[in-house]
């Protein structure tokens, strides 16, 4: 499994695969995660480790001791070389793929570089580079939903083989929260321009018109968190908004229980954890109908869902969910319901299935 060290979201995924790859039974299980961004010439050390039953497989296991340091992958090979299958979890491995020719790969789209370029305006034609690489050397690419097919074939010109296997989550409340009738709300998630977040800020001032009293927690850290918060301060609302900076999932486990609502204002999203997080705490939650969000959560159905770059198209199905809290909880029990097979067990008997038809193929050449 080579994944990366400092992304949250991937770690989370990895971990949880991880997990249900042991259930089933797969227990050889080698990492090796890349100490830094690798876009440009720098040197790139990384890290590798066995994982075996006595390690916890969680994404706190990235935190562990018993990492072994290497500075040269072809060093790293030649003392792990026993290899079935390589499953790429990072866009950082895009030079080292030349280096697993005989190896069968596994590639796993967690974004479109392509659409962040487009939705940020930056120039992220490195950082393409190396996705486009992975995905065309790359035996088999895993998606999470046919919007990100039409993506990968569209924008890469791509015509091998894809699979779809969502983001899986053990759910572990199986119970409803019960919560409190203050007006309160959280979003996390990455603190830049895809993420939305200042279409959500933009919203606020009517919403505080109604009820003055509304209070929203935004969970993680990023570039624009000064812009942000001074604008906050330019519309009188630091009594209402507070900050978290980045916390694990067990420091965010008070606040997705102290809220009445999640609200996710991305402009661009592919199978975001935070909603299998929401839904295990049957919150319910706001989402943009972008990305693969179109066809994994259904509007009145799991959820209400708002148009992107559209702060009063948030304001509208705030209002609507503060005022129809039974609705909401409706909504909320069926996301649960409607996700509830996607446990990182059943998950990975997917991708075992993709590891296997692998092994029966030949290996493709990078």
């Amino acid at each position: 499994m080579l994944t990366w060290d400092t992304q949250a979201a991937i770690k989370k995924v990895s971990a949880g695969l991880s997990k249900g790859l042991f259930e089933q039974g797969i227990t050889d299980i080698t990492y090796a995660k890349s100490q830094f961004p690798v876009y440009k010439d720098n040197p790139k050390g990384f890290y590798v480790r066995k994982i075996n039953k006595d390690v916890l497989i969680d994404e706190n296991f990235f935190l562990y001791d018993g990492w072994k340091y290497y500075e040269d992958f072809n060093k790293f090979l030649k003392d792990f070389n026993d290899f079935n299958v390589i499953h790429i979890q990072s866009n950082q491995w895009a030079k080292e793929i030349d280096l697993l020719k005989q190896f069968p790969k596994v590639y796993t789209c967690h974004c479109s570089i392509k659409i962040e370029q487009e939705v940020e305006g930056k120039d992220k034609s490195l950082v393409f580079w190396h996705q486009d690489k992975l995905i065309h050397d790359s035996d088999v690419v895993q998606v999470m939903n046919l919007e990100y097919e039409r993506i990968i074939r569209e924008y890469h010109d791509y015509h091998g083989r894809i699979v779809i296997i969502p983001n899986g989550r053990d759910f572990k409340n199986h119970r409803e929260i019960k919560r409190d009738e203050e007006k309160t709300m959280l979003s996390i998630g990455r603190l830049n321009d895809i993420k939305g977040h200042k279409y959500l800020i933009e919203a606020l001032p009517k919403i505080k018109e109604i009820y003055p009293n509304f209070k929203l927690y935004i969970g993680s850290d990023g570039s624009l968190k000064n812009s942000l918060e001074n604008r906050i301060n330019d519309l009188g609302l630091n009594e209402n908004v507070e900050f978290l900076g980045w916390l694990n999932e067990k420091g965010l486990e008070p606040f997705y229980k102290k809220a009445n609502l999640f609200v996710l204002p991305s402009l661009h999203e592919n199978d975001p954890n935070v909603l299998l997080e929401a839904i295990d705490y049957y919150l319910p939650f706001i989402c943009t109908d972008t990305g693969g969000l179109k066809q994994l959560y259904k509007d009145k159905e799991d959820c209400l869902k708002v148009q992107i770059k559209d702060p009063n198209s948030i304001f509208n199905a705030v209002i609507y969910a503060f005022e129809n809290p039974e609705k909401m909880k409706g909504y909320a029990r069926n996301a649960r319901k409607n996700n509830e097979y996607r446990t990182w067990k059943n998950i990975a008997g997917k991708m075992i299935d993709v590891y296997q038809d692998l092994l029966r193929e030949p290996v493709k050449s990078s």
